[in-house]
């Protein structure tokens, strides 16, 4: 479970929903729904199980910290311990559903980090490009599914791609000629 100890209003809320029972069984049942991750050796069935047990015996305390560089495009990380830490200078653009998400997805480096030798579920480097099927990136878009219930596709089979602003754009402005 996830435990936060200070004082921001943001992350209060964001703890309690990220706790939720039915949140975390959807969750739970959306990983061992998707027969594998990439960059994993373990099937949905056997990362469900041990998502559910890690999720119902640790305690991962929620922290903020100030990067260095200001400007640092991350969002948040894993310590390596029991802490994820969230980005301060972050909080007031991040909606409460991106930092449950967040916290999700750090978890899943949490889980990661429990797995018992040789066994592994990752998404390797810090870029983002080609791991939508990789477990933590998929705790990511499950946790958005389920606070956008009716605005989404259920199928994992279909991964939403980044489309760019300027095809975006001209989507558009063919829809008004």
């Amino acid at each position: 479970m996830f435990e936060y100890n200070g004082n921001n209003e943001k992350i209060i809320e964001a703890t309690k929903k990220a706790n939720d029972k039915s949140l975390i069984e959807s969750v739970t049942n959306r990983i061992s729904k998707k027969p594998y991750y990439d960059m994993s050796n373990m099937n949905g069935k056997e990362l469900s199980k041990w998502f559910s047990n890690v999720f119902s015996s640790s305690k991962v305390e929620i922290k903020t910290y100030r990067p260095k560089w200001r400007f640092s495009k991350a969002m948040g990380y894993y310590s390596g311990g029991d802490e994820i830490f969230i980005n301060q200078y972050k909080l007031s653009s991040i909606s409460e559903v991106s930092l449950i998400s967040l916290f999700y997805h750090e978890f899943g480096h949490y889980v990661d980090n429990q797995l018992d030798h040789p066994l592994y579920a990752n998404h390797g480097d810090n870029s983002s490009k080609n791991k939508e099927s990789t477990f933590q990136y998929s705790l990511n878009r499950y946790v958005n599914d389920y606070f956008n219930k009716d605005k989404t596709n259920k199928d994992d089979t279909q991964i939403k791609k980044y489309t760019p602003w300027y095809k975006r754009f001209l989507k558009k402005l063919t829809g008004y000629l």
